[in-house]
């Protein structure tokens, strides 16, 4: 996480897949938890907040926000409208 720049940069270019294999694998022998059954919409969902808490980790709350946001249109809309009013 201290190769990112910011948060921006985390939230465009940090890649889910390796961090859901390494849980995947340590739930299987940790807690003999089997994330490879959960749907698609809940693998999306804990990766998102997975991802947004490791950004609270560094950034605090703006970075949380920022990744948890990333992908939501009623935010960008509203951004987009701030940014239009300038």
């Amino acid at each position: 996480i201290n190769s990112y720049k910011n948060a921006g940069d985390y939230t465009r270019n940090f890649s889910d897949d390796a961090m859901w294999n390494d849980l995947v694998q340590y739930a299987a022998k940790a807690d003999t938890v089997n994330l490879q059954t959960i749907s698609t919409r809940e693998k999306t969902a804990l990766q998102q907040r997975l991802k947004a808490l490791l950004a609270r980790y560094k950034w605090r709350n703006s970075g949380f926000f920022e990744v948890l946001n990333a992908d939501d249109t009623a935010i960008r809309k509203a951004v987009e409208t701030i940014r239009s009013t300038k």
